[in-house]
């Protein structure tokens, strides 16, 4: 009868160490997830940036590029209008200044150009950066995902040996009935 009550105790205290083990594990498995949510949080935000960014370097190039077009036709209609009005030797030093506003729309056109190429390099240069994260991110989840199958595997067992332990409790609780009816069947007749 003290065997089988230590052995009541033994069970007792291992399913309750199963239990706190499978609580434990849960968790870990919770704080796995906000990890993981939070490297998703991170990654929308990253995201968010770059196409931010993106838009304000096309934003502030288009804008440019349009007042500098501006500039260029107040320019060439300034010219034109001095022409119909001057004479030939005006029209000899207008057609020059014309010259000049050309040399000037082309190098305009250059540096837009090189404005246009230096964003192209900060663009690549983020690009790169960007996969970086990308392919960290998808590291650390299936990381994280590893991490979590084995977890669950660990439960699984967990809750294979806790059913186990309680067939075996009751199976113990069981025979001892029977033994008990035993006992007290062999003290009647004694």
């Amino acid at each position: 009868m003290a065997l089988l009550k230590q052995d009541k105790d033994y069970l007792n205290r291992h399913v309750n160490e199963l239990t706190n083990r499978c609580l434990l594990t849960d968790e870990q498995l919770q704080q796995a997830t906000a990890k993981l949510q939070e490297a998703k949080a991170a990654r929308e935000q990253m995201y968010e940036k770059y196409m931010s960014s993106r838009e304000q370097y096309r934003s502030e190039y288009d804008e440019k590029l349009k007042e500098e077009l501006q500039s260029i036709r107040r320019s060439t209609e300034s010219e034109i209008e001095r022409l119909r009005t001057s004479t030939r030797e005006m029209y000899e030093r207008e057609n020059r200044n014309l010259r000049e506003a050309r040399d000037q729309a082309i190098s305009d056109k250059e540096r837009t150009a090189l404005a246009e190429k230096d964003m192209r390099s900060k663009y690549e240069q983020m690009l790169p950066e960007l996969r970086q994260l990308e392919t960290s991110r998808d590291s650390h989840v299936s990381d994280l995902q590893g991490e979590l199958k084995m977890k669950t595997f660990e439960l699984q067992r967990l809750q294979l040996l806790y059913d186990e332990a309680i067939q075996n409790t009751r199976s113990a609780e069981g025979e001892n009935d029977k033994l008990n009816e035993k006992v007290m069947v062999q003290r009647s007749f004694s």
